[in-house]
């Protein structure tokens, strides 16, 4: 099972496993005190926005498409 390393060291194609399934229980337990209004109201929407490459914009530093 070394789907991942396979890929890492240039092969074109690798093999995953199956995915052990989480319980109901497991899941509700990590997401339990996720409030998505919270989330919501807690993002700043304007920096997320802000795709520019201007200075102060917070990608300033991405590189230019090529």
């Amino acid at each position: 099972m070394s789907g991942g390393d396979v890929l890492a060291r240039g092969g074109v194609r690798a093999q995953f496993g199956s995915v052990k399934t989480v319980s109901q229980d497991k899941w509700n337990a990590a997401f339990d005190d996720f409030d998505p209004e919270k989330f919501r109201r807690d993002a700043d929407a304007e920096k997320a926005r802000d795709v520019s490459t201007e200075p102060g914009s917070v990608t300033e530093d991405a590189s230019e498409p090529s």
